[in-house]
């Protein structure tokens, strides 16, 4: 519609409008980086109308790309946290970004999700009408070794044999088998490796 009277608020946020013709008005606040505010206000001859605002600041927007040693990563899950709540989720696309629109300034965790990859987790500050950017880089999640070892002759279980996991000719992690001469290597990242058997003595 059409504006019939403005004005600027002082430093203390107050304003005043004078001169207003008796009748039903609609009053607006705007300012930049916040939302407008609308209130429904009545001018009386000779009186004072109050009206009042409480700007919500403008939300803003979280994107990036979600990558495994540089490969997009389409299909994962990203989700903006306050706490233990989640205030905004998206899945990634084809190239692996996404967008979340229409979150309030503020610091948050965002953390993103895919099956077969450890979970991506960042912080990031939400401003006013303005864009920022996460990215991740995904780990692949570990895999495990196991297996027996038995004597080459007869088949028996060995018991503790030390197995040792090697990159390189470096040992990465080691265990002894059990009383069925099985054992169990966890927390091995995704690659090849070479894995020795020596019994002992």
């Amino acid at each position: 519609g059409t504006v019939l009277y403005a004005a600027l608020t002082n430093g203390s946020g107050n304003y005043a409008i004078t001169g207003v013709a008796a009748g039903s008005y609609t009053a607006a606040a705007i300012a930049t980086d916040y939302t407008t505010g609308v209130v429904g206000v009545t001018a009386t001859a000779g009186g004072t109308t109050t009206a009042d605002f409480a700007l919500q600041l403008e939300p803003g927007t979280v994107s990036g790309i979600v990558t495994s040693s540089s490969v997009a990563i389409s299909g994962a899950q990203v989700e903006i946290k306050s706490g233990d709540i989640v205030v905004g989720t998206a899945v990634t696309d084809n190239a692996g970004g996404y967008a979340i629109a229409g979150v309030a300034p503020g610091a948050y965790v965002v953390d993103a999700y895919a099956a077969g990859y450890q979970t991506g987790t960042a912080g990031v500050i939400v401003v006013s009408n303005s864009l920022s950017t996460t990215n991740f880089s995904l780990q692949l999640d570990p895999g495990t070794i196991s297996g027996t070892v038995t004597a080459a002759s007869g088949g028996l279980p060995i018991v503790s044999a030390l197995v040792e996991v090697a990159n390189g000719g470096l040992v990465i992690s080691s265990a002894l088998t059990d009383s069925s001469g099985h054992f169990t290597i966890t927390g091995v990242a995704p690659g090849s490796y070479s894995v020795s058997a020596a019994v002992p003595t």
